[in-house]
């Protein structure tokens, strides 16, 4: 039996350390400008019982058909990057695939986080669900968007912070994107399993409100993290 939509697994530590964005300028500091940019859902609707090779194909397909409709052009092209990846394609697919296949998840949210270092930091947050079309898709849906308001949250209210005061201690550029990213991982699975254990037996009605209560007990409107 497959579980229901109100008990989901998330898959956390599949952030995106993307290896061909720009990378130049010098150091970070506490005046680097820093802005993030984040998307609405990339939602996957998949069949019954697929495969790893539809999970992959309807993935690259809906980050590339939702690439267009985003209004930074930075965005779009992260976007297209990431569908491009197949070494990222291939981790959603088989990691998904078990999930489904072993019967542990309804639905699954990846998060990731991407950062460029140039003149300005520019932070991605991009979340992809994975929905199987079976039991209550929409009670799934209303889940996985929890676990999106919870990404974009951290980016949001946590990314400058963390760019300037991570950032700032790290020699080269890729050693700060490394941490960069480690860091917000960090905070972004304490924030989720708040959110865990504020839906359990909760109605879909209140995840969005769930989620957000959990953004705001863990790192409140600012990013004062409370571990």
């Amino acid at each position: 039996m497959r579980w229901t939509g109100f008990v989901i697994a998330l898959v956390l530590g599949a952030a995106v350390l993307w290896t061909s964005g720009a990378v130049g300028g010098g150091g970070i500091d506490a005046d680097t400008r820093v802005q993030v940019l984040t998307t609405d859902p990339v939602r996957v609707l998949l069949p019954v019982d697929a495969s790893s090779a539809d999970i992959e194909s309807r993935v690259r397909r809906e980050l590339t058909s939702a690439a267009p409709g985003q209004r930074d052009s930075r965005m779009r092209d992260h976007m297209e990057a990431l569908a491009g990846d197949e070494r990222l394609m291939e981790h959603v697919a088989t990691t998904g695939y078990d999930q489904f296949d072993n019967q542990v998840a309804a639905g699954v949210a990846y998060g990731f986080y991407d950062v460029t270092i140039d003149d300005t930091v520019i932070l991605y947050s991009v979340t992809v669900e994975l929905l199987p079309g079976y039991y209550g898709v929409g009670d799934t849906l209303s889940h996985e968007d929890g676990h999106w308001l919870v990404n974009s949250g951290v980016a949001q209210r946590c990314g400058p912070q963390v760019v300037r005061d991570v950032g700032s201690e790290a020699r080269l550029p890729g050693q700060a994107r490394a941490a960069i990213v480690t860091e917000l991982q960090r905070i972004d699975e304490r924030v989720h399993g708040e959110y865990h254990r504020r839906v359990a037996g909760a109605s879909p009605g209140q995840h969005r409100v769930a989620a957000l209560d959990a953004l705001e007990a863990i790192i409140g409107p600012g990013c004062e993290f409370r571990p």
